[in-house]
């Protein structure tokens, strides 16, 4: 069987590496060796790597003192003996068949340099990691190549390694950029077969933000590979800052949208909240009281807002009850000044009604 080198650099992340080497404890692939490559922790991750040595002689432990995780990869890979190589963090998590599907693609076509998957996310945030497909020219302006990828023991040697001058981040990007050529074959396994750990807070934090060592890293990779950017001028950085500020304004238009949802949704249960209260016995009831107060403290201003020709309306009101009687008044009366329903001029009601008899004249005349 091929073997392959699990390379884990690590610093203070004890609490997370049991997890992590169990998932390599788990793999279908058995021909297997595990670096953990110590970068100085002080946490107690020697005796959560040891207890693993002792269970599994496929385990072994380097110490170092802290110089980055550049380092420690390159003197985990430089401790080990595979004829593969594949960095995992010490917080992330593989699937149990993907060193065996990895090989499978390089055994089919030796040219493959570089094997990846597709990846999920856990921790804080869950969920499909939608990374964008791998294309070289793009690669040159941002990485889409997760750290765990495996690749050749041979193909790594051509190198100078993972740069140590990348302390601060991005050096994955940084040894992807060294170690694939334009023409080269990168080939991503259509299955999720890597766990991506997101922590409330990370080495990484800070690239999510615009700043100094945003652009000192960078610029960083421009110096590291000025001849692959040597038909540009130096645009790494300004496109980094341009696809920034374009998922700014998504980020932010998602965030107003988000919110006109949520205020919608709270207009619409007051408004139902509203028509229950409004509709209720007891809110006529108090709306009548309200009525009769308004009309006893203040009876001119009652007459004036609700009869605004007082001798025209009082004369409709009269009229009405000499014609129909004081009862139908007295309802009409009500529907008017509590409900704002109807009208107590006779001449309207009666004009009403003779519409009313013509529309079902009309009506008839249409049937026959």
């Amino acid at each position: 069987m091929t073997k392959v080198s699990i390379i884990i650099p690590i610093y203070n992340q004890a609490q997370y590496l049991s997890e992590t080497l169990d998932s390599v404890l788990a793999q279908s692939h058995s021909d297997w060796e595990c670096v953990i490559a110590d970068d100085g922790s002080s946490d107690g991750t020697k005796e959560v790597a040891m207890e693993y040595c002792k269970k599994d002689k496929r385990f072994k432990y380097i110490y170092q003192e802290n110089q980055g995780p550049s380092v420690a990869r390159n003197n985990g890979i430089q401790n080990s003996h595979g004829e593969f190589i594949l960095p995992l963090d010490s917080d992330d998590l593989i699937a149990k068949d993907y060193l065996r599907e990895a090989l499978e693609v390089f055994e089919k076509n030796p040219k493959t340099k570089l094997v990846y998957c597709y990846a999920e996310l856990f921790g804080v945030k869950t969920g499909f990691w939608n990374i964008p497909k791998y294309d070289y020219e793009k690669l040159l302006f941002g990485n889409m190549i997760f750290c765990t990828a495996m690749y050749q023991r041979a193909d790594y040697d051509k190198t100078s390694g993972y740069n140590p001058n990348m302390r601060k981040g991005l050096e994955d990007w940084d040894f992807w950029l060294s170690l694939i050529g334009r023409d080269d074959i990168v080939y991503r396994i259509p299955k999720v077969h890597f766990y991506y750990r997101i922590r409330n807070k990370s080495r990484n934090d800070g690239l999510n933000n615009e700043g100094a060592e945003v652009e000192k890293l960078y610029k960083q990779i421009y110096d590291n590979h000025s001849g692959l950017y040597a038909h540009m001028a130096n645009p790494i950085y300004s496109d980094y800052q341009l696809r920034r500020k374009s998922q700014m304004i998504i980020d932010r238009d998602e965030e107003i949208c988000k919110y006109k949802k949520e205020l919608h949704k709270i207009i619409r249960e007051r408004e139902r909240e509203m028509q229950i209260v409004t509709s209720s016995k007891f809110w006529k009831l108090r709306n009548l009281c309200l009525q009769l107060k308004f009309a006893l403290l203040s009876p001119i201003k009652f007459w004036k807002k609700y009869f605004k020709k007082p001798a025209y309306l009082a004369d409709s009101f009269f009229r009405s009850i000499k014609n129909e009687g004081f009862g139908v008044t007295a309802i009409r009366f009500w529907n008017f000044v509590v409900h704002g329903k109807g009208t107590l001029d006779p001449r309207a009601i009666a004009a009403k009604e003779e519409y009313a008899d013509l529309s079902t004249v009309l009506a008839n005349f249409k049937k026959k």
